[in-house]
C-alpha cells in the first residue's frame, strides 16, 4: 500500500505536527538560533560529538573515507571501486564495515563486508537509491519512475507510486526495514510497508528540486533537502538549520542523520560538508580540486575491527572482487548438446548503449554477462591459462549460429550477419559462459590494436581488451573477477579501470562501423510538458544526451536552473513561470538543444 501527497483518513491516528521549514520564513525566526554559519569551509558546522565519520562517491565510483570512516583501500582515503565505471548511489552495512555502490544500469559492488546478490528483476529506468535491510543481507533499489528492485532478503512493499508529478529521487528504509519512503523531486513522499506518512511538500512551490532524504532514528519524522540547501522536516524530526539562504558554489544533493536524530548532515557535488545539530563536521572536499562530482554521501558510525578482506561467495571486496551482481553464474559452460542455456530476448527489445569513444556497448538488462562456474581463481592454471581451453569449452557453430540471428533481432542490428559478431560479453579466456545472457550482437568496430598492439589474433577492438585483460589475469596483475566485473561494466573503460593503462591508440580514425561512422560529438535533445503541479506556468524539461554527469542549465525568460545529468546523460529539470509556447533552450556541457513550452 502506498500513500502520497496527504496522509490517509484515520480517526484514531493523532494529529501529526507538519514543520514546513521554508528558510524564507522559518530560517528567520528559528535557523539562526540554531545554526552558526562561520566564514570557512564549516559552514553551518557545529562541534558535537555524533558521527566519527563518513564516505562520499563520486561519479566515476571512487568513495573517499573522511573522519573515521574506513577505507577499504589501506593507506588511501580515496579509493575506486572496481568493476564500476560510473556511479550513482550508496548505502553502508548496517554495522558499518562496508558499503554498497551501484550504477544508474542496477549494477552493484559491495566492499568490505557488502555482499552482493542477484536482483530480482531487470532494471527499467535509471537507478537512482540503493538502501539496505537491517540485517545487511539483502537491498532495494529504486528507479526514477518507482520500481523496486530487491535483493538478497529484501522484501517488496510496493512501487511504481500512482500520480507521480516528478522523477523518484530517493529511497530510504524505515529502521526495521519493514517498510520505505520514496522521495519525488517535487517534494512529494510516498510510503509503503510500515512507512508512515508524516507530510509532504506536494502542494508547496518548493524554490528548487527535493533531492534526497533521511529518516528520523525511531521512523516516526523525515527530513528531505532541496538542492538550494532548503530542509523539510516532518513528523518527530527536528529542524536544525538548512543553507537555502546561502549561496552554494554547488547544489546539495545528499541528507543524512546522526545516530539520535539531533543533528545532520548536508553534502553538495563538489564535496562541501555542512553539519547542523550534533553532527560533527570531520572534514570535506570543499574547495579541492575532484575530478568528478559527488553523487552521495553515506555516514559512518564505527565498524568491527576484523572487516575481512575477502567475502563469501557473491561478495566482494575492492582487493578481492566478485562478478557484479547482475552477472549470471552457469552452472559449466551455459551449454550442453540440447542447446544454449538461457532465455532468448524478443525482437527490438534490447538497445545498444554508446561508450564515451564511439563504441557501442550491449544492453546490460538483455545481456548482464556470465561465467562458468567451473573457472576459479584457484584453477586458472589447469582452465583459461592453459592452452586450448577455449577450444574445449566452445559450442559448435550449428548451435550459435541461429541465436546469432536472433540477438541482431533483438537489438534491432542494421548491419549484415558477416559484419556482426556472437560476442561473449565475459570472454571465454576470462571463464565467460556461453549462455544467452552472455551473448550479444556486436558490429565489428576498430582494430584490436587500439588496446592491444601486439594480438595477432583478434578482429575488432573488443579483442584486443579481452586478450589484454587475458594476458593480465594469467600473469598474475589482476584477479580474475576484477577482470569479469570490468568487462562487463564498460569493456571500452577496463584496462583503465583496472590500472593497465591501455596505449595510445594507432588508429587514424574514430572507430567505425560496417555500416556508419560512430559520431562522439556532443548532443542533446530536450522536450517540455506541464509539471502536474497545480501551477499553470511549471514545466518538466527532459533532457536527454551523450554528456554523463554534465552540467545542464534549461533557462527562459523567467527561469533559469541546472542540474547534473545521471550516468545515461539524462536530467528532468523543473522550470517555472514558463508560458505555453515559449522557447525553452538547454545546454549540456559543450552540446546545445532546444524545446518549447
Amino acid at each position: 500500500m502506498s500513500t502520497a501527497y496527504s496522509p490517509p483518513v484515520n480517526a484514531s491516528q493523532p494529529r501529526l505536527l507538519i514543520k514546513l521549514c521554508m528558510a524564507s520564513t522559518l530560517l528567520l525566526v528559528v535557523g539562526f538560533l540554531v545554526m552558526n554559519v562561520k566564514a570557512s569551509s564549516r559552514v553551518g558546522a557545529t562541534t558535537g560529538s555524533q558521527g566519527t565519520g563518513y564516505w562520499m562517491l563520486d561519479s566515476s565510483g571512487t568513495v573517499y573515507s573522511l573522519g573515521d570512516a574506513t577505507s577499504m583501500c589501506p593507506g588511501s582515503t580515496t579509493c575506486p571501486v572496481s568493476g564500476i565505471t560510473s556511479a550513482v548511489a550508496m548505502a553502508p552495512t548496517p554495522d558499518g564495515g562496508g558499503y554498497w555502490v551501484v550504477s544508474p544500469q542496477g549494477v552493484v559492488v559491495g566492499s568490505g563486508d557488502a555482499k552482493a546478490f542477484s536482483l530480482s528483476t531487470p532494471t527499467s529506468a535509471p537507478v537512482v537509491a540503493i538502501a539496505s535491510t537491517s540485517d545487511g543481507q539483502g537491498y532495494w533499489l529504486t528507479t526514477n519512475l518507482g520500481q523496486i528492485i530487491t535483493a538478497g532478503d529484501a522484501v517488496s512493499f510496493g512501487e511504481d507510486p500512482a500520480n507521480l508529478a516528478s522523477p523518484i529521487v530517493d529511497m530510504v528504509a524505515t529502521p526495521d526495514a519493514k517498510g520505505y519512503w520514496m522521495l519525488g523531486g517535487d517534494g512529494g513522499v510516498f510510503a509503503f510497508g510500515d512507512a508512515g506518512f508524516f507530510g509532504s511538500t506536494g502542494a508547496i512551490h518548493l524554490n528548487r528540486p527535493a533531492v534526497a532524504m533521511a529518516s528520523s532514528p525511531d521512523g516516526r519524522g523525515y527530513w528531505f533537502v532541496a538542492s538550494d540547501g532548503g530542509v523539510f522536516a516532518f513528523g518527530d524530526a527536528g529542524f536544525f538549520g538548512s543553507m537555502a539562504s546561502t549561496s552554494l558554489a554547488r547544489p546539495v544533493l545528499g541528507i543524512v542523520s546522526t545516530i539520535n536524530g539531533d543533528g545532520y548532515w548536508m553534502v553538495a557535488s563538489d564535496g562541501g560538508v555542512f553539519a547542523f545539530g550534533d553532527a560533527g563536521f570531520v572534514g570535506s572536499l570543499g574547495g579541492q580540486a575532484i575530478a568528478y562530482p559527488i553523487v552521495a554521501f553515506a555516514p559512518y558510525e564505527g565498524a568491527p575491527s576484523n572487516v575481512p578482506s575477502t567475502l563469501p561467495s557473491g561478495g566482494t571486496t575492492t582487493s578481492s572482487l566478485g562478478p557484479p551482481t547482475s552477472i549470471v553464474v552457469s552452472d559449466g559452460t551455459g551449454w550442453s548438446s540440447t542447446g544454449l542455456d538461457g532465455p532468448q530476448p524478443s525482437p527490438g527489445s534490447c538497445h545498444y548503449g554508446l561508450a564515451s569513444d564511439g563504441y557501442d556497448l550491449p544492453d546490460l538488462s538483455c545481456t548482464p554477462g556470465g561465467i562458468n562456474s567451473n573457472v576459479t581463481q584457484s584453477n586458472i592454471g589447469s582452465t583459461i591459462c592453459s592452452s586450448g581451453y577455449t577450444t574445449s569449452v566452445r559450442p559448435p557453430e550449428s548451435m550459435t549460429e541461429p541465436v546469432k540471428f536472433i540477438l541482431m533481432d533483438a537489438y534491432n542490428d542494421p548491419n549484415s550477419a558477416s559484419t556482426t559478431e556472437l560476442d561473449h560479453l565475459v570472454p571465454l579466456e576470462l571463464g565467460g559462459s556461453s549462455a544467452t545472457q552472455n551473448l550479444w550482437a556486436q558490429p565489428d568496430q576498430g582494430q584490436p590494436s587500439e588496446f592491444d598492439p601486439g594480438d595477432p589474433y583478434g578482429i575488432n577492438a573488443k579483442d584486443g581488451v579481452e586478450d589484454a585483460l587475458h594476458d593480465a589475469v594469467c600473469a598474475g596483475k589482476v584477479t580474475l573477477a576484477s577482470a569479469q566485473q570490468a568487462i562487463v561494466a564498460n569493456w571500452t573503460t577496463a584496462l583503465d579501470v583496472l590500472g593497465l593503462s591501455s596505449p595510445t591508440s594507432t588508429a587514424t580514425s574514430s572507430p567505425v562501423s560496417t555500416t556508419t561512422q560512430a559520431s562522439v560529438a556532443p548532443w542533446c535533445q530536450a522536450s517540455a510538458a506541464p509539471a502536474n503541479d497545480g501551477y499553470s506556468g511549471d514545466f518538466n524539461v527532459t533532457v536527454t544526451s551523450n554528456q554523463p554527469y554534465q552540467n545542464a542549465t534549461a533557462s527562459d525568460t523567467g527561469d533559469s536552473w541546472s542540474q547534473e545529468t545521471n550516468g545515461s546523460g539524462s536530467v528532468v529539470i523543473l522550470l517555472y513561470n514558463s508560458s505555453p509556447g515559449e522557447l525553452i533552450n538547454v545546454t549540456v556541457g559543450s552540446a546545445s538543444c532546444s524545446a518549447t513550452a
